[in-house]
């Protein structure tokens, strides 16, 4: 059976988990009214497989599951899955100043229904607009304004410094802490003129924020695993420049989720930084023939990593 075959059938069966999973929720909404321990459950399911696709860059599929999620999801984590879904999109090169707006204002539309609706915000939507936030500096490190990015968080100070205050953090909490606590320190580091902005809010820790991530890393929860590695990489690679460390976090990705092309070329690039020549042109050649034989990838997306590729030749 070919790889299109098998991709359906495990969507097929995935549709079929949620659908049961939702009835189940149904039934017992017939019988328990005040249970609301269904409903979360297939809440978690459907955003755990919604993300689990993203990494696979099976976009189509992650759509389709974000539209049954939506059916249960809150508003703030529904425009949050989109966010996501239309950055994986830039990520991979498909329609990328297009993609990269709609993002940002999906974005702006969950921080602005924050502030609008402040006092019926529950524990579950703040973590989400937090994490609606470090989304905001995402997109402003894409567009390499770093400091501007970050300046906006501090319109946010009185949450995030809120945040700090817990002595026992919640696992979703310690990604963002993790990552509070870092950039913190390194924004003011990095752009000395950051610290007239950072005023007010509670002082990172570089050693307590990677600790944080180090946890989220090894979490038993997929999505908090990967986020957990995926940050701990950036930081070693992009700004300690420790390429053996960062190595060993990109390649959990790349073997966890072989068909991202992000990871993979994150992986070759950290390769070179290493001084594996030889294995990384054997693997330059493996992700250009991938690339062109993809029938998930349409035009702009292969070119779009083809020319990557391209720029990075040994």
């Amino acid at each position: 059976m070919n790889s299109i075959g098998l991709k359906h059938i495990k969507f097929t069966v995935i549709i079929f988990i949620i659908f049961f999973n939702t009835c189940d929720f149904i039934f017992s909404q017939t019988s328990f009214e005040n249970d609301s321990f269904y409903k979360k459950d297939t809440i978690v399911t459907q955003n755990q497989m919604f993300y689990q696709f993203l990494y696979q860059f099976s976009f189509e599929e992650a759509d389709s599951v974000m539209q049954i999620a939506n059916k249960n999801n809150a508003y703030l984590n529904n425009n949050l899955m989109q966010a996501y879904l239309l950055w994986w999109k830039v990520l991979s090169g498909e329609n990328m100043e297009i993609n990269i707006n709609k993002c940002e204002q999906v974005i702006n539309a969950n921080i602005d229904y924050y502030f609008s609706n402040k006092k019926l915000i529950n524990k579950e939507n703040y973590l989400t607009f937090l994490q609606s936030s470090i989304m905001k500096l995402r997109i402003a490190n894409y567009r390499n304004q770093k400091v501007a990015g970050f300046s906006k968080l501090v319109t946010l100070k009185e949450e995030f410094n809120n945040l700090t205050q817990k002595s026992q953090p919640t696992p979703d909490e310690k990604l963002l802490l993790g990552m509070y606590l870092y950039f913190y320190e390194y924004v003011k580091e990095k752009y000395p003129i950051s610290r007239l902005l950072l005023n007010g809010m509670t002082p990172g820790d570089k050693q307590l924020g990677i600790s944080y991530l180090e946890q989220c890393s090894n979490s038993s929860n997929q999505v908090l695993k990967t986020q957990g590695n995926y940050f701990l990489y950036k930081i070693y690679n992009d700004i300690q420049a420790d390429y053996l460390k960062s190595l060993e976090y990109i390649t959990f990705l790349k073997d966890k989720y072989p068909e991202n092309l992000v990871y993979m070329i994150e992986y070759y690039k950290t390769l070179v930084k290493t001084g594996n020549l030889q294995k990384s042109k054997m693997l330059q050649n493996k992700l250009v023939q991938d690339i062109h034989g993809a029938s998930h990838l349409s035009k702009q997306q292969k070119n779009h990593f083809l020319e990557i590729l391209k720029n990075l030749e040994i």
